[in-house]
């Protein structure tokens, strides 16, 4: 059975992504309201994936630097990128 990846499986990958890379709670709330900013932010970088277009957005969220990955075919962030590693 193919994964239905919509708004609510996209805020449980984000929750668990964010939690796995950087140990930060993710709240809906918090979620569905950072999905709104990204919605209307600049973007770093805009890339193509099957289909989509994808806005690579990077903000400070409780005290971390967190790059997201926004989807505009689903009008929602779907996932974190891991931290840089520099040096």
């Amino acid at each position: 059975m193919k994964t239905k990846k919509d708004r609510a499986y996209s805020f449980e990958h984000t929750q668990d992504r964010l939690k796995e890379r950087f140990g930060i709670a993710l709240t809906r709330s918090e979620y569905h309201r950072l999905c709104e900013i990204i919605s209307v932010e600049r973007a770093d970088k805009l890339e193509r994936s099957a289909g989509d277009v994808q806005k690579l957005v990077t903000r400070i969220f409780k005290g971390s630097a967190i790059t997201f990955v926004y989807s505009w075919n689903r009008s929602c962030i779907t996932t974190v990128l891991k931290p840089m590693r520099v040096g």
